[in-house]
């Protein structure tokens, strides 16, 4: 991998940058994507395109998601930034050569944990499970996207992480737009794939309960309330986000039930055993159950929870959450009730 100077994503943080929105279609197993040739990715996180006579054109269906102006406006303060920094640490951007084929998976959201477990991983799954032998391109400077790869065994020499400003790359393979919660279900074989090579132990331990704290946003208004009613049931509190991801994902393959506010960290349950109980709660500014395709897969029983939200906090999706404590109350001892039922079956 060799490296030189450029003053490029300068002039993609001044508006000097098009879009080219049309494709060439290939595929792998049920995945489709795009081939570029002499391609080039730009910002961090990057969006994949061409460059001619030192303009950046934007290949726009490598996207993932339909509000493309919102995430080009996000890329583009990102762009912003980064050549400011990179001026003021080195004078002009640094630029990597990448020779060979690479798959990109680091555009705009990719370093979102949902999004990354959900979205990319499953692209890796399948492509990795069809034979594919290039480099994957992948956020850089996110320790669980290190660390995901790292538990997946791939190779450190396939792997780029897009941290530098600017990569020109010999032949890039783009995946087409996946939306987890639309698009998952056509490639549910990937979440086995992806459950058969993280998880050793899927033997559920019917003592296991798990409630994910999260900090900051939609926290749990009435927390302390909710907490006591979910230690008469047997849960314990987790931040996960305190644990290794292999931590994270060998305690929930062995939980029989997970709650907590609405988040990226329900990404976890698709590791969960099978017949597992999910409860989600949410704000009613922010109703967005998105695990719904792997809870079916996995028929684990699914509970979502409208609590209610102050005018004073706001309405926003990230608004705190008053949890129904009743419903709550309800929702658990129904799942003990089908706990039992299923254990009983099993036992006769």
């Amino acid at each position: 991998m060799n490296f030189y100077k450029s003053d490029l994503l300068q002039k993609i943080a001044d508006g000097r940058f098009t879009r080219w929105r049309t494709g060439n279609r290939n595929w792998i197993g049920k995945f489709p994507y795009d081939i570029l040739d002499a391609a080039a990715i730009a910002g961090s996180p990057a969006m994949p395109g061409i460059i001619e006579g030192g303009h950046f054109t934007i290949y726009e269906p490598g996207f993932s998601y339909r509000d493309i102006e919102g995430g080009l406006q996000q890329w583009h303060a990102n762009t912003q930034r980064l050549a400011a920094q990179w001026r003021s640490q080195h004078g002009a951007d640094i630029v990597a050569e990448l020779p060979g084929t690479w798959c990109f998976l680091a555009q705009p959201w990719s370093d979102v944990f949902w999004h990354w477990m959900c979205e990319a991983l499953v692209k890796i799954s399948a492509f990795e499970s069809s034979g594919y032998k290039g480099g994957f391109i992948v956020p850089g400077g996110v320790a669980f996207v290190r660390r995901s790869l790292d538990l997946l065994q791939i190779q450190p020499e396939r792997i780029y992480y897009c941290d530098a400003p600017y990569a020109k790359i010999e032949r890039l393979i783009i995946p087409h737009r996946f939306r987890a919660q639309l698009d998952l279900k056509s490639q549910i074989d990937t979440v086995d794939w992806l459950r058969e090579r993280l998880l050793s132990d899927q033997k559920m331990d019917h003592d296991l309960k798990i409630y994910a704290a999260r900090r900051g946003r939609r926290s749990i208004v009435n927390e302390d309330d909710l907490l006591s009613l979910l230690s008469k049931h047997g849960f314990q509190s987790v931040y996960m986000e305190d644990l290794d991801l292999g931590e994270q994902i060998a305690l929930v393959s062995r939980a029989a039930a997970f709650t907590g506010p609405h988040g990226s960290g329900f990404a976890h349950t698709m590791f969960m055993p099978r017949r597992s109980h999910v409860v989600e709660l949410f704000a009613p500014s922010g109703v967005n159950p998105c695990m719904l395709t792997t809870v079916e897969h996995l028929e684990q029983d699914y509970s979502m929870i409208v609590g209610t939200t102050s005018l004073a906090s706001g309405t926003t999706h990230d608004a705190p959450i008053l949890a129904n404590i009743e419903l709550v109350s309800l929702t658990l001892k129904r799942a003990e009730e089908l706990d039992r039922f299923h254990r009983q079956c099993a036992q006769s």
